[in-house]
């Protein structure tokens, strides 16, 4: 890896007084030090704007820029603008990263026009990914295009630019068009335009960058404005594929995007058990029969409400590795440890993915549990437009 390759980290700066420092900090202290920092206060009134200029007081690399509130987009693009280095990454100003991240970043991109990691949410360590050398042909970038905003296929990409490290002519491309007003879900949009003009990327299976996720984040606001938001964005989504005259062949794809957002924005309006976008399928299995559900993300909490209603089944226990991490109001989840003090006839596995999936039946079995009595079938996503024809697995791994 060459040392002298200069790295731009763009860090959009907004009323963040409280977690700013470690943000900062955790950027100053990378193992790689030849480093393009740039804050962009965008008009904080918390004192934030204070903070970014006693560490560019410091440090003889970072480069602060004060400007009037303008929003996430315009703040990223004057960074962008700012930015000198050979690449860009961006750092949201809530999180942090791991002190190794941009060397090793640095280290696996070789020539390729990005590099996409893992992360870690809250707690939760994510690996989307083998590590992998993807050569962009047609065919390729357009099964990236359709895993970016379905979710489903060969590759899972997140919709989020701060995983990534990115060239900067690249970034500078796809980034600076978007527009301003669209400070919510601009990144897939962004990705979209990056995917089709990039030839070679890399796929990292590390995780170096914490993602905070909190209740009064921009991502994370519920009420009717975010309805809004979402029909905003797919209008975005749509000139954008147009632009890459790609808006025919992924109709379907942006669709579906729009109905899974929308039906997100009414789930955190409403009763969070109310409704369900995954289905477990034909319920007849579980007739009769004591079920532990592993797994209280997106699918586990789905899949909880479908068998609490189902009066035919028994959910004897919820539980999830990073059980503390949820809270469902008169619910209690466990610890997987517990697993062994419970009577049960099935493990049902709740998660979207084979391969986590996998991985969670690799950790049971190293705790004793009978393969046998592990159940994962692939979930129903009742937003898809074949939906009733996704098909059925009754045991163990069925797709």
């Amino acid at each position: 890896m060459r040392r002298d390759v200069l790295l731009s980290v763009v860090v959009p700066v907004y009323n963040v007084s409280g977690y700013l420092d470690m943000c900062i900090q955790s950027i100053c202290r990378q193992s790689y030090k030849n480093l393009d920092i740039i804050l962009v206060d965008d008009g904080s009134t918390d004192g934030s704007g204070i903070i970014c200029d006693v560490y560019g007081a410091k440090d003889h690399r970072i480069q602060v820029i004060h400007q009037s509130n303008a929003g996430l987009v315009a703040a990223r693009k004057t960074g962008i603008l700012a930015a000198k280095g050979e690449y860009v990454g961006f750092v949201d100003s809530d999180d942090y990263i791991e002190p190794c991240m941009y060397e090793m970043m640095l280290e696996n991109i070789q020539d390729a026009d990005f590099i996409h990691t893992g992360y870690y949410e809250n707690s939760m360590k994510v690996i989307l990914h083998n590590d992998e050398m993807v050569e962009l042909s047609k065919e390729k970038t357009c099964k990236m295009i359709h895993c970016l905003l379905t979710g489903n296929g060969d590759y899972f990409l997140t919709p989020s630019i701060w995983s990534k490290l990115f060239r900067r002519d690249l970034i500078r491309k796809c980034y600076l068009p978007l527009p301003e007003e669209q400070s919510y879900g601009e990144d897939v949009l962004c990705l979209c335009a990056v995917l089709y003009e990039s030839c070679k990327i890399v796929l990292s299976s590390g995780a170096y960058y914490h993602y905070r996720m909190r209740n009064e984040s921009l991502s994370h606001c519920a009420g009717t404005d975010n309805i809004r938001k979402e029909i905003s964005l797919y209008h975005h989504l749509v000139c954008i594929l147009d632009r890459y005259q790609l808006a025919e062949r992924f109709r379907s794809d942006a669709d579906y995007f729009l109905r899974r957002q929308l039906f997100q924005a009414f789930r955190k309006m409403s009763h969070p058990f109310a409704v369900e976008q995954y289905s477990f399928g034909d319920l007849s299995v579980l007739s009769g029969k004591k079920i532990i559900l592993y797994g209280a993300g997106s699918v586990g909490k789905d899949y909880y409400g479908l068998f609490c209603r189902y009066k035919e089944c028994e959910v004897v226990a919820w539980t999830d590795g990073n059980y503390g991490r949820y809270h469902y109001a008169n619910i209690k989840l466990t610890s997987p440890e517990h697993i062994g003090h419970i009577d049960y006839d099935f493990i049902i596995i709740g998660v979207l993915h084979r391969n986590a999936a996998q991985r969670i039946t690799e950790d049971l079995c190293r705790q004793g549990v009978s393969r046998k009595k592990i159940m994962w079938r692939r979930p129903v996503d009742m937003l898809m437009d074949d939906a009733c024809f996704q098909s059925d697995g009754v045991d163990g791994f069925e797709d």
